[in-house]
């Protein structure tokens, strides 16, 4: 559980992070963000 959610915290990070650099790719940070979570949790 600890783990699941560093890896959260984690790449909401990134995610902020991304997006103040490249606010306009902010749409498809998203939805790259979300089918990690659905798919990409897997390979952790």
């Amino acid at each position: 559980m600890n783990a699941k959610l560093r890896t959260a915290i984690g790449a909401l990070v990134v995610l902020i992070l991304v997006q103040t650099y490249c606010s306009f790719l902010t749409p498809w940070i998203l939805l790259f963000f979300v089918l990690w979570i659905m798919g990409g949790s897997k390979l952790i």
